[in-house]
């Protein structure tokens, strides 16, 4: 189980590509899904293994195991967005934690 190509073909990719690469035999993506909460409870109901990000593995996966993966995964650069003409005291408390940010207010 794979989150849905259509949500971001670039990721959904390189991650396929990844997989493919580090398994044998390949893993063959049967379902998918458009969200974490789907593809977790795709799994619950057996429907196969999903790759998800760490993140959401910190609730309740009650009978469910978890694994890292043993193979390089592409990165996914997170970057902040604003506007800077709507800018508040918490939005500027914020921007100032981000690296190089300051300096653009």
């Amino acid at each position: 189980i794979l989150f849905a190509r259509e949500v971001n073909p670039a990721i959904y990719d390189r991650l396929a590509e990844a997989l493919a690469e580090g398994c044998a035999p390949p893993p063959e993506f049967r379902q998918d899904a458009r969200n974490k909460n789907s593809m977790l409870a795709l799994v619950k109901a057996g429907f196969g293994a999903a790759v998800v990000p760490e993140s959401c593995c910190g609730g309740n996966l009650s009978g469910l195991a978890t694994r890292k993966l043993a193979i390089p995964l592409p990165t996914v650069e997170i970057v902040a967005v604003w506007d800077p003409a709507r800018l508040t005291g918490a939005l500027e408390s914020l921007i100032r934690l981000l690296p190089g940010a300051a300096e653009r207010l």
